[in-house]
């Protein structure tokens, strides 16, 4: 008894140790996504860069324009954050990691929350750029 006692132990323990090394991820950038060419004939890049920045606070981040064509954005959460820079045309847009705080980065490792954001945060921009293309 004592046996598999150990046996489920270790396999637990081993779970476990397995599991905390999963919510590291490498830092997943936007580069150079394409804005949907009928968005581009139809959007100045001033109005690409208020749709980005209009969809980024209906996700819960805090924008700011540092300068035409970039946006200094930041998620926080619990007592996390991370800050981001979205850079863009009328025909791409890039997101990079600017800085984090409680997330573990490191050596181009990040929690894997951080990525889960950014990629809403991706998805609801394409999604908004479709819209105007479609319509």
């Amino acid at each position: 008894m004592t046996s598999i006692l150990q046996k489920l132990t270790i396999t637990f323990v081993a779970i476990m140790a397995f599991t905390a090394c999963n919510r590291m991820e490498p830092v997943y950038n936007v580069e150079g996504d394409a804005i949907p060419a009928g968005t581009q004939q139809k959007l100045s890049s001033e109005q690409v860069g208020k749709t980005i920045t209009k969809t980024a606070i209906e996700q819960g981040w805090l924008v700011s324009e540092v300068k035409p064509g970039l946006l200094h954005c930041t998620i926080k959460w619990k007592d996390h954050s991370a800050i981001a820079d979205i850079t863009y045309t009328k025909q791409d847009y890039n997101i990079e990691l600017d800085s984090s705080q409680n997330l573990k980065e490191s050596n181009g490792m990040i929690h894997r929350k951080y990525n889960e954001y950014i990629h809403r945060l991706q998805n609801e921009i394409d999604k908004k750029l479709s819209q105007v293309a479609n319509n």
